[in-house]
């Protein structure tokens, strides 16, 4: 079977056998057994395939990773036949490594669909200078866009940031075509302030409001 190292083309072959006799018999070949699912109206059939995973991986985008739109070459039966796919899911031998399954899920760049897109932190904050410190609630963000408008990541600009600033949803900038799947006042970074701080500010506001309480009840005694 020929393989396709680019960024985002692999090229894989049907398979008819199943079962876990030949599925150990395709890792001996150095392959990995896997489905193509999402057929199309008048072909809702998922492809049984098999593949390559060293081709697989060098086929991943450096940064995407997982949001990788492959373009995948099927061979192996009347003629070859070209889908556009993302990997959904994979079964790696947790004992002696390699992967044993993986699933693909045909997509549309016509069709918009749910993705996982790391958030990352960028700037200096003058807060944390102060002695706060930074806390990203989010590590991943739900994305909602077509498949090749998938960004790499979303990036968190912290440099107007002061202790008990936050950055929301709002915030944040996305390429056009892009949605966050989070309400738009949803916190994804807060500054949170030195915990000297934090009791200094309690112990003001409880002696105020101990001498709130005592005037009040002077004046109620009077």
């Amino acid at each position: 079977m020929q393989t396709e190292t680019q960024t985002g083309k692999l090229t894989v072959s049907t398979r008819s056998s199943r079962g876990k006799g030949a599925a150990r018999q395709l890792r001996t070949q150095g392959l990995t057994p896997g489905v193509v699912y999402g057929g199309t109206d008048s072909d809702p059939r998922p492809i049984p395939i098999a593949f390559d995973p060293t081709a697989l991986l060098k086929s991943l985008h450096p940064t995407k990773k997982r949001n990788t739109v492959f373009e995948m070459t099927i061979e192996g039966g009347n003629a070859p036949q070209t889908e556009l796919v993302m990997l959904k899911d994979f079964q790696t031998d947790e004992l002696r490594g390699g992967w044993i399954h993986a699933d693909f899920i045909r997509v549309s760049n016509n069709v918009a669909i749910d993705a996982q897109v790391p958030l990352l932190m960028e700037g200096r904050a003058p807060g944390v200078k102060m002695g706060g410190t930074l806390h990203q609630v989010f590590r991943k963000l739900p994305v909602r866009c077509i498949p090749s408008a998938i960004p790499e990541c979303i990036i968190a600009n912290v440099d107007g940031m002061e202790i008990g600033s936050t950055l929301a949803v709002r915030d944040l900038p996305v390429p056009e075509g892009v949605t966050i799947s989070l309400p738009e006042q949803q916190t994804c970074v807060q500054l949170y302030a030195p915990r000297k701080m934090d009791e200094a500010l309690a112990s003001t506001a409880d002696g105020e409001g101990e001498a709130e309480a005592d005037a009040a009840a002077a004046k109620s005694e009077g």
